[in-house]
């Protein structure tokens, strides 16, 4: 095998099937996310004004919200307003709801963020017959004073609806019934898969990445990976990721239990199941960099990340892939101003790095230059908004 290729070259898909960026063109939409797709959209139509999806990290919240959203923009009858990074203030909440709503009537924010002006720009939303919904995901990361602002958004904006998604047993429903006093709340909850339901997803995605009917796993492998995943779609995007990667590194034609058992013992799999179990919460406005010093892999390379002349982290690269980006499920978190939930990954073999965006909003650069792949060279700077990633060779 070439040294460096990628798993969908081998296997002559045109796209990789196991991204941890929800996409909706790999949307399962097994039984139980149905229902709670269902009774979601059924909830947008009824008297409940707030929604909760509930679920714990990696079964699809984020997925269903995007879909939402899409299909809510299709409609053309509402108008939305999304908050993605939940750690802000009362402040800035209003002032980003404001925004949204300003850009949606065609006016424009006075800079103040009231209430009185939130109030004017919904009953200008309302009378172009519009509907305004307010979505927050991780929700349960909210701030007291954010969660206060909500209260009282709720209590001044009649005609609003909201829907926080969020881990369960997070306060997000004591939340919920301190907003609305009497009012009733729908609660909607998200389950992992069946056993059944995981090798659909599987097939599923696969598919969807181009690779027809075609048996690209083994009976005794999708047994094996629903028994380390407990039908957790993120976690099975992983070790389906590393997995087929292994696959691809022994040439095999098949993904068979040996290379998912191999995948349990990529450094990316242990941190994987204890970022869900933990919630997968990481450190606000920082580089997130986890101590590797145990790993018994040899260091390829380091990743220095810098701001200016001010070195933030090191981060070493070890065989295998690395995920970059401002979602708490990346291996590297880059919590920053113009980098994406997932914004590109850097895959090691046989002492060679290549970096590949992930259908990031910007992109990146090397050494000045923007590209989508990029075979790593000793002392390439790799431009991501405000951070530089310098490519150091061990």
């Amino acid at each position: 095998m070439i040294p460096g290729i990628m798993y969908p070259q081998f296997f002559g898909l045109n796209k990789l099937p196991f991204r941890l960026r929800p996409d909706t063109e790999f949307v399962y939409a097994g039984s139980d996310y149905a229902r709670a797709r269902t009774k979601l959209k059924a909830g947008l139509k009824e008297v409940p004004r707030v929604l909760l999806l509930l679920g714990n990290p990696g079964l699809g919240k984020t997925t269903l919200l995007d879909e939402t959203v899409q299909m809510l923009e299709a409609e053309a009858n509402w108008t939305l307003c999304q908050i993605k990074q939940p750690r802000i203030s009362s402040k800035e909440l209003l002032e980003a709801v404001i925004l949204q709503i300003g850009a949606s009537t065609g006016g424009e924010s006075n800079g103040f963020g009231s209430y009185a002006e939130l109030l004017a720009g919904i009953d200008a939303i309302g009378a172009r017959k519009l509907r305004a919904l307010l979505i927050v995901d991780d929700a349960h990361l909210l701030p007291p004073t954010a969660a206060t602002a909500l209260a009282e958004i709720l209590v001044r904006v009649r005609s609003i609806k909201i829907v926080l998604a969020g881990r369960p047993r997070m306060g997000l429903e004591e939340m919920a019934a301190r907003f609305l006093g009497g009012e009733h709340t729908r609660i909607i909850e998200l389950a992992p898969l069946s056993q059944s339901d995981t090798k659909a997803y599987i097939d599923h995605r696969l598919s969807i990445a181009g690779g027809g009917n075609r048996e690209f796993i083994s009976a005794d492998a999708y047994a094996m990976i629903y028994q380390h995943t407990a039908g957790a779609p993120r976690l099975i995007n992983v070790l389906c990721d590393a997995a087929l990667h292994s696959t691809c590194l022994r040439a095999s034609g098949q993904l068979s239990s040996a290379e998912v058992l191999l995948a349990t013992q990529d450094a990316r799999w242990p941190e994987a199941v204890s970022r869900d179990r933990a919630g997968g919460e990481g450190t606000e406005d920082q580089a997130s960099v986890r101590d590797d010093a145990s790993s018994p892999d040899l260091v390829i390379a380091q990743l220095v990340v810098s701001v200016g002349e001010k070195t933030l982290a090191t981060w070493p690269l070890r065989p295998g892939r690395v995920s970059i980006g401002r979602a708490p499920d990346n291996e590297f978190q880059l919590d920053a101003r113009f980098v994406s939930r997932h914004h590109c990954q850097v895959t090691t073999v046989n002492a060679v790095s290549v970096i590949e965006d992930l259908e990031s909003v910007n992109g990146f650069r090397i050494n000045g230059t923007e590209m989508k792949r990029h075979v790593l060279q000793h002392a390439d700077q790799i431009q991501l908004g405000d951070h530089t990633l310098t490519y150091l060779v061990s």
